[in-house]
This record gives C-alpha cells, structure tokens and sequence, in this order.
C-alpha cells in the first residue's frame, strides 16, 4: 500500500494492539492473591508497553494514511460477512 508505511510496521502495530487484550487476560488469570500479584502486575506491565509501542507506530508511521483504504477493506471483508 503505498504511502501507508511498510508492511513490518503495519504487522508490528496490528501484532502490538492484539498483545493489548491477550496480556490483561493474563494478568487476570492470575488473580489478585497475595502470592500471584507479581505476575498479574507483569502482565499488565506487558499490556502497558505493547500500548505505548502501538501509539508511537500510529504517531510516527502510520498517521497521515489508513491501514486499508475502502477497496482493500471490502475485499478484505467480503468474505467475513
């Protein structure tokens, strides 16, 4: 796509932004307990970082230009719906 960054950029920021969910999933799963705080709290920092990481790629790489423009997002999803 052209003008919307590279594709390592595009998969690092979808990658990143999928990590979000996945990481305070598991930090929840670890409970709140005493003794497993430290990987809730590790997992959450995880979710943190992958955060910030995705808002500096949109920042520096992908603001002036969508992700997908409208015929690659109906091609894309023509087959989803």
């Amino acid at each position: 796509m052209p003008g919307c960054g590279s594709e390592e950029v595009r998969n690092d920021f979808v990658g990143s932004v999928l990590k979000i969910g996945a990481k305070l999933a598991a930090g929840y799963s670890f409970g709140f307990e005493q003794d497993f705080l430290g990987g809730n709290i590790a997992s959450t920092k995880k979710a943190l970082y992958n955060s910030n990481f995705a808002l500096v790629l949109l920042q520096d790489h992908l603001k002036e230009s969508p992700l997908l423009d409208t015929e690659e997002y109906s091609c894309a999803t023509r087959g989803a719906f």
